[in-house]
Order: C-alpha cells, then sequence, then structure tokens
C-alpha cells in the first residue's frame, strides 16, 4: 500500500464549503512545508471558471474573494 498526502485549498461562502485538491506529494514534511509556504504568502490556487463562488449571482458578494484555508490529507492507494 502506498501513502501520499493530498493538498488542499478550502473556501468558505454561503453556498457552502468548497474544497480544492491543489496536487499530491509523497511525503509528509513536503505536506507541512507547503501548507506553512501558502500561509506565508504563496500564489493563490486558480479556481475554475465553473467553481461556485465565481458563479455567484449576487452582485456585491463580500465572500466572492474568500480567504483560503489551506491542509493536506492522507491518502492510500
Amino acid at each position: 500500500m502506498s501513502v501520499q498526502f493530498q493538498l488542499r485549498c478550502k473556501y468558505m461562502h454561503y453556498m457552502g464549503i468548497h474544497t480544492q485538491v491543489v496536487s499530491t506529494v509523497e511525503t509528509e514534511a513536503e505536506a507541512l512545508e507547503w501548507v506553512e509556504h501558502q500561509r506565508n504568502g504563496g500564489k493563490r490556487p486558480k479556481m475554475s471558471e465553473d467553481d461556485p463562488i465565481r458563479t455567484c449571482p449576487m452582485v456585491r458578494c463580500p465572500l466572492k474573494l474568500p480567504v483560503p484555508r489551506y491542509s493536506y490529507r492522507r491518502i492510500e492507494s
């Protein structure tokens, strides 16, 4: 069984929480390093065009530019 770590970015909106898988890495140390880098000003992952947050029908929705939360998750394959 192989263990990898999914790098994840979560956005919260009134429509719910949207979780985007950014990438996978082989070690937990790499995952922790990525999370720290992102929290300290790393470039935000681009949201897809059909993302519920981007297609919000409210004209002046204050959550159109939500603050992302970064994390990782252990996956076994």
